[in-house]
């Protein structure tokens, strides 16, 4: 099956989806508003995760926050 996405396109279907690793490295300063890191950051991974192919095993995905020290 052919592949064809547009710049509009927000949703990949399955026949354009291939295997990735995907690093969301998150900043997570004591000086960062909670407000704004809840909403924007964890929304934005979120978001994103959604449109992965993680249930298939296909995509995998880690998550590391740093402030001081670095926790995977």
């Amino acid at each position: 099956m052919q592949c064809s996405l547009t710049d509009q396109d927000t949703y990949v279907p399955g026949s354009c989806r291939k295997q990735a690793d995907v690093l969301f490295l998150i900043d997570a300063t004591s000086n960062m508003d909670y407000e704004y890191f809840q909403t924007y950051m964890l929304g934005f991974v979120s978001d994103v995760i959604e449109q992965l192919d993680v249930d298939s095993g296909r995509t995998r995905v880690a998550v590391i926050s740093f402030s001081d020290t670095a926790q995977v």
